[in-house]
């Protein structure tokens, strides 16, 4: 008598622990179950401890983008795809890829999605897959609680930016992209595979997650009023209006500066200056919509 083969393992990793009571996590598991799965849920903190993790199919992401950066690394590492179903405060893989930001419609990419390969990030060994900054948005991860998140979302960045603003000082800094060097005073520095950073600011609007390269861009200092209506366009997207940012691109990125610095890799304070980072092109396959706006720009 032959035996059926085993069914496929789906991880869940569940950022904090009063999400895996949710409707939404509950209703996950059924989608998983019926799409053929065995699923096993692990909150974050215990999978950060785990030593030998089995063979997984499909890594679903639960949370915000620090859980969806170790999710990734996760799949990464196991050669398995990765599932978001955005419950943080940025969620800006989720928009870079333009998932839906409401958790049910994100789930029932199950049953509605397709796959799509991306490129992930590697920022002195720590996978990443938004941006790797220092400077200002290190500052701001320094200042920024989890209350304050919970308190203002999406908008405690920009209320943590503007305070920081009047206290931060630039950094010299010295870059080698792809072996060609270049010296700035900064105030911030990106490295960045996606498209948004801080909840929806479009800090590399010209980045695609799937061309196999970085877009780095150096934001240099500038009086107070002009930074907060550069700010302001940061937002939108509209960088070619301002002098004093700089974009390029390349494949291998060095950063150092004058003293450690701590850098910012999606959303944590993960490592210090120097840095180098490289990109992983097509490192692993996620869940996106069948059709997106991404999708649309890139056929026009």
């Amino acid at each position: 008598m032959s035996s059926s083969p085993p069914e496929p393992l789906a991880l869940v990793l569940i950022g904090k622990r009063d999400h895996a009571g949710l409707a939404v996590v509950r209703d996950l598991f059924e989608r998983l179950h019926v799409a053929g799965y065995a699923v096993q849920e692990m909150l974050l903190e215990d999978w950060l401890e785990t030593t030998a993790p089995p063979k997984i199919e499909l890594v679903v992401a639960v949370g915000g983008d620090g859980t969806v950066r170790t999710a990734a690394a996760a799949a990464y590492a196991g050669r398995s795809r990765l599932a978001v179903v955005p419950l943080g405060t940025a969620n800006d893989l989720a928009r870079t890829l333009g998932l839906p930001l409401q958790p049910d419609q994100a789930v029932g990419l199950l049953q509605a999605g397709r796959w799509r390969r991306i490129d992930l990030g590697r920022c002195n060994g720590q996978i990443f897959c938004n941006v790797a900054s220092l400077g200002l948005s290190a500052k701001v991860a320094q200042r920024l609680t989890g209350e304050r998140k919970r308190r203002w979302g999406p908008l405690a960045y920009a209320r943590e930016m503007v305070d920081s603003l009047r206290t931060f000082r630039s950094l010299h800094v010295a870059l080698d992209l792809d072996g060609v060097r270049h010296n700035y005073r900064a105030l911030q520095v990106g490295i960045a595979s996606g498209v948004t950073q801080g909840g929806g600011t479009r800090v590399a609007p010209g980045a695609r997650i799937d061309d196999g390269r970085f877009q780095v861009y150096v934001v240099e200092p500038q009086p107070l009023p002009r930074l907060l209506a550069m700010a302001l366009s940061l937002k939108l997207g509209a960088h070619n209006l301002w002098d004093g940012a700089h974009f390029q691109t390349a494949r291998r990125v060095r950063v150092a500066t004058r003293g450690a610095h701590e850098v910012n890799v999606d959303g944590d304070l993960l490592t210090r200056t120097p840095i180098e980072a490289e990109i992983l092109p097509g490192a692993i396959e996620v869940l996106v919509p069948a059709e997106t706006r991404q999708d649309e720009e890139a056929a026009a």
